[in-house]
């Protein structure tokens, strides 16, 4: 019986983490982004707790990359981006505080530069 108890145990632990190691694989960053802005897109690169993104976006005509890097906290995200060129005074470095939605296809919160806080919203193209 007791060994029967054991197996049990053994057998619902193996199921748990099997479906909750495939949610939080399917809950990752990885992938495409459409950014806030039209024309512009965003690839995130999550390595653990570690996200890594560049952005491209054309605004008035004129394109202009971003990179930056930062960390996830369970649907938590803070990251820094840094715009290689400078369009039209764009903000050289901006900071983002965001949260994940439940099913990990959008990214909402705000963006803080020298031109004020602002929201956005991005939305997952691809994985």
């Amino acid at each position: 019986m007791k060994r029967m108890l054991q197996v049990v145990i053994l057998v619902a632990a193996l199921v748990l983490f099997v479906v909750f190691g495939s949610a939080m694989a399917d809950n990752s960053l990885d992938g495409l982004w459409e950014g806030g802005r039209p024309d512009s897109s965003v690839i995130i690169s999550q390595d653990g707790n570690n996200i890594y993104l560049a952005v491209y976006v054309i605004i008035d005509g004129e394109a202009y990359v971003q990179h930056g890097q930062g960390k996830r906290a369970g649907n938590n995200v803070t990251f820094s981006m840094k715009t290689t060129s400078n369009v039209k005074n764009w903000p050289l470095t901006q900071e983002f505080k965001a949260t994940v939605s439940a099913d990990g296809n959008s990214i909402s919160g705000t963006n803080t530069h020298k031109l004020g806080t602002f929201p956005f919203t991005w939305t997952k193209k691809t994985r």
